[in-house]
């Protein structure tokens, strides 16, 4: 058993130091190394060492104990023994005494008789003669055979008690291997628990390794285009978002967003407040979810001011595009000043309210070749394989989520439309579902693009009992991924409501 546990321990310590190998060879070639490989591969080999030193001495220690009990169950078996035939001896013992005892009394009672018999001269007595002489004869021998098991009995008491010391010595050997034994094993325990400890280490290492490793296939994927540029990131030049990639790879909105007010220090140090454009929104960092609205806060670019936060945006990553809507804290619109309690009133805002929203759209298009003609052929190539598709998702603005949205685009007639639900409002603003018709889907050299016509496309579904549409609303958008696996757009014009973007990605193929 002890040879299947060693066997055991070491093929765990060989399986442990293949893995860390196989995990750190891994690393080496993917990235710098969060840990040091040989530091966990030195400290496996000592352990490994340790282990089976400690189980050679606890294997010489096991077979000192089976030796020594070994000799302790023939030490008691011979006990048991001799304790068998010193009670049988005893038994013989006291038969002999008694018949000793008995022929004695014989012995006395003929020579009472013969003394009586000489007094009256008997002529029985020789015949009493030679049983009184019969007697002492068998008395003598019968002496001597006491004499004799006394003398053996008292060699087997010896003997017992040489074998009982023989036993208590052989007891008094095996207890510090014992004790040796247990604290063997206690020390093999701590160093399998420090190779179990090492081996978890090990593991989160290589959990760690392989989470870098899918982050870096993730970020190669879905946020770097073929220069390797992280086309997500969105920076403002004056207040106009633009994509650190190039326009074959990625595409803003391209409205201007409404800048804010900071407090900062002119050249000679003294306190002044300065129009700012948004900071860049670092949305990469993020993990695609189009089911996620992320609410980030947003921290100023100017140094004296790092860390402090100058607005928030709420975002959601789609994997081929996302949406933004942007929340300074102090912001500026047709020359008022925001501050922290007039969010509300942003999300009410109408006029100008677009510049709190944005979207960008990876599209991957060639270089050198027309945009318009690639999205022609990715248009054709998506209508043959699907000509109708269902995009579903939500709908943010400066307040946050703003509803829930669907679309249906139908690429054998160009057209697009759906329907707003779940509106998530203020009390003064409108809550009815509304219908989203007469959409139009066109390519042009910024891509495949759809757009409703401005104050009729935008339809309550309920208490509007002749259809009528919503004067000066509107919604258009673009398609984003290479098999227009997604859309982003924007919804203006509502009454008394700041324009929302929107996503959506495909739910039928």
């Amino acid at each position: 058993m002890r040879k299947s546990i060693k066997f055991s321990f070491i093929a765990l310590c060989i399986s442990n130091a293949i893995a860390v190998n196989g995990a750190f060879a891994t690393e080496s070639n993917t990235a710098t190394a969060p840990l040091s490989k040989q530091q966990f591969l030195t400290e496996i080999n000592k352990l490994n060492n340790e282990i089976v030193a400690k189980e050679k001495a606890t294997e010489g220690l096991s077979q000192q104990i089976n030796t020594l009990q070994s000799q302790i169950t023939q030490a008691k078996q011979d006990l048991a023994r001799q304790r068998s035939e010193r009670d049988t001896l005893n038994n013989s013992l006291q038969a002999s005494n008694s018949e000793k005892a008995k022929l004695e009394a014989k012995i006395q009672s003929l020579n009472t008789q013969l003394a009586d018999l000489k007094k009256n001269t008997d002529p029985n007595i020789a015949n009493l003669i030679k049983q009184k002489d019969s007697a002492e004869a068998r008395l003598q021998q019968v002496k001597a055979e006491v004499q004799n098991k006394t003398a053996q009995l008292n060699k087997l008491n010896e003997q017992i008690k040489q074998s009982t010391a023989t036993v208590a010595q052989f007891k008094t050997k095996i207890k510090p291997l014992e004790t040796q034994l247990s604290g063997l094993n206690t020390q093999l325990q701590q160093q399998q628990n420090k190779l179990n400890q090492i081996t978890a280490e090990r593991k989160t290492v290589a959990d760690k390794i392989a989470q870098y490793n899918k982050d870096r296939e993730w970020v190669k994927k879905y946020e770097l285009d073929s220069d390797g540029v992280r086309w997500r990131d969105i920076h403002f030049e004056y207040s106009t978002p633009v994509s650190t990639a190039g326009k074959h790879s990625a595409r803003t909105s391209g409205n201007s967003m409404h800048r804010h007010l900071e407090s900062a220090s002119d050249g000679l140090g003294n306190p002044q407040v300065i129009s700012r454009p948004v900071p860049t929104l670092p949305l990469s960092q993020y993990k695609p979810d189009p089911t996620k609205i992320n609410e980030v806060l947003i921290s100023s670019e100017i140094p004296e001011n790092k860390g402090k936060a100058v607005g928030k945006v709420f975002f959601v990553n789609q994997h081929y595009s996302s949406y933004v809507a942007w929340q300074p804290i102090n912001a500026i619109v047709d020359d008022y000043i925001g501050s922290d309690d007039m969010h509300e009133v942003l999300s009410l805002l109408e006029y100008d309210s677009d510049k709190f929203t944005t979207a960008i759209v990876r599209t991957d298009y060639q270089k050198e070749t027309s945009i318009r003609e690639q999205a022609q052929q990715r248009y054709d190539a998506v209508k043959a394989k699907t000509p109708v598709i269902t995009y579903r998702g939500q709908m943010i603005n400066v307040g946050g989520k703003s509803g829930d949205i669907t679309l249906t685009a139908d690429l054998n007639n160009n057209a697009i439309n759906g329907k707003i639900t779940n509106r998530t409002v203020n009390p003064v603003q409108d809550s009815r579902d509304l219908f989203l018709k007469n959409g139009v889907i066109s390519i042009d050299r910024n891509g495949i693009s759809f757009s409703g016509k401005s104050g009729r496309s935008i339809v309550p579904a309920t208490n509007n009992p002749n259809n009528l549409p919503l004067s000066g609303a509107n919604f258009y958008g673009t398609f984003a991924g290479k098999n227009m696996e997604e859309v982003v757009g924007r919804i203006e014009g509502l009454p008394n409501e700041s324009d929302s973007v929107f996503g959506g990605t495909q739910v039928t193929k």
